[in-house]
């Protein structure tokens, strides 16, 4: 998604944590050659989290995941973030699912300037994600 809206154009920053070690390196030269902006620094300690894709011959797909440091926010990454009411906001499902993450990321989307337009992709988690946290996010 970042990447799709920074090749139209678009400003784009990554509001997220990322790690210190080979994967976090990775992502944040990936997001770098797109073109996104990172706005926190890299979480000492900790390593950016991996997905592997298992494709059967059917064409069925498992996925063995690793959360690294991704799978965590504060209110103190969040505040030094500017949103006007011009500005789109991206929410991944995915967000919603991390307990180490939800809380600051609901209270931040709350106080984001009226007329902030939040774009939501519950994505596969749809039927995981607790009903709390998609009401809180839906309204937005």
């Amino acid at each position: 998604v970042m990447a799709a809206a920074c090749r139209n154009g678009l400003r784009t920053v990554y509001l997220g944590r990322h790690g210190q070690g080979r994967f976090g390196d990775i992502a944040r030269q990936a997001m770098r050659d797109e073109g996104v902006e990172i706005s926190t620094m890299p979480v000492p300690g900790e390593d950016t989290g991996l997905a592997v894709a298992l494709v059967e011959a059917s064409a069925e797909r498992s996925f063995i995941s690793y959360v690294g440091a991704e799978g965590g926010l504060s209110a103190d990454d969040l505040h030094g973030v500017l949103v006007s009411a011009e500005d789109y906001v991206f929410v991944s499902g995915y967000s919603l699912a991390h307990k180490n993450k939800v809380t600051a990321l609901l209270a931040w989307l709350g106080g984001l300037p009226s007329g902030t337009a939040v774009v939501f992709d519950p994505g596969p988690l749809v039927d995981a994600l607790h009903g709390v946290e998609m009401r809180a996010v839906l309204p937005l």
